[in-house]
């Protein structure tokens, strides 16, 4: 089985979508599937990481012609796309040649039509979705594409005790924080008056780590969030871009975090969300509570289960 994951990373629109692609291709490789990925992933810690998996890397096609002769050249049995801006004719265009087309969605951003669609939005498998001739969608948590580190995280934090002292709170806008938000955190957490060791952290490879041995996180809406919910620690979020409030919105629904609004709440109301985030921060029980529930919902299998859906559809059309 050949997998091509196409995904791009930069300034303007951030590393998860990369990250979402390496997830897949990590999952991909160990099952001894042959991947490639294409796309603009010269981000310096999203490059790192590619180069890590040590897989060959291509030129991004940006429309069905490209992914007709992406297929050709490489020979690959299975694609999948995570990309807002790439047209919804690639499904005919995957069909044509044979090859089965996985997407990501979120909600309404990125949507296609594809043999097999993935939005792990929480609670996206409630919602309506218009019939777009997709052969399967997998919706909802389950299905939530996590890297090998955030899994390893995850495990290590299980099998640790608290630490002493002051707690730990990292802040992580995630991979470029487009929208200068951190600041705007590091205000309002001294605002709580809450004694606290307080560090961020930005695109670091060691993240999920970092996460692991913190007592609380406070970030962006989007994969970091899910990645803190899937290693457990109890984590506020920030919906700091448009595409991220149908997540921030399914977070809150299910209890998994401590919702702090937008970038604009925290600069117009920051006594306000100081006054939530310290009850919060206040209240263990709660938050451990809230984390276990999270992790609960977040398992770490996501991509095994999009992989399993990936090559049953590839057995089907072969």
């Amino acid at each position: 089985m050949h997998l091509l994951c196409r995904a791009d990373a930069g300034p303007s629109i951030g590393a998860g979508h990369a990250l979402r692609a390496l997830a897949f291709a990590q999952a991909a490789q160990e099952r001894g599937w042959q991947v490639t990925l294409a796309g603009d992933l010269t981000m310096p810690f999203v490059h790192q990481q590619v180069r890590q998996l040590g897989v060959v890397t291509v030129v991004g096609f940006v429309d069905a012609t490209g992914l007709r002769s992406a297929a050709t050249d490489l020979g690959v049995d299975a694609v999948l796309v995570d990309s807002y801006q790439l047209p919804a004719t690639l499904y005919e265009a995957a069909r044509q040649t044979g090859m089965v087309l996985a997407s990501v969605e979120d909600d309404s951003f990125g949507r296609r039509p594809a043999t097999v669609v993935i939005d792990y939005q929480p609670g996206s498998e409630r919602a309506a979705r218009p019939e777009d001739g997709s052969a399967l969608v997998l919706r909802g948590l389950r299905y939530a594409p996590v890297r090998r580190e955030v899994v390893a995280a995850r495990e290590y934090r299980l099998g640790s005790a608290p630490a002493d002292g002051p707690p730990r709170v990292l802040v992580v806008m995630g991979g470029t924080d487009p929208t200068a938000t951190t600041p705007l955190v590091l205000d309002v957490l001294e605002r709580t008056n809450c004694p606290l060791e307080v560090s961020v952290a930005s695109g670091a490879s060691a993240l999920p780590a970092l996460m692991s041995e913190s007592d609380f996180v406070v970030t962006a809406a989007g994969l970091s969030a899910v990645e803190a919910c899937c290693i457990g620690v109890p984590t506020a979020v920030i919906a700091v871009v448009p595409n991220q409030a149908p997540g921030y919105r399914g977070l809150l629904a299910e209890r998994m975090v401590l919702g702090l609004g937008t970038p604009r709440r925290l600069h117009d109301e920051p006594d306000r969300v100081a006054a939530e985030l310290g009850a919060w921060l206040d209240d263990v029980p709660a938050g451990r509570e809230m984390a276990v529930r999270a992790a609960g919902l977040i398992d770490g299998r996501g991509c095994e289960r999009v992989l399993d859906a990936l090559m049953a559809a590839a057995d089907m059309a072969g």
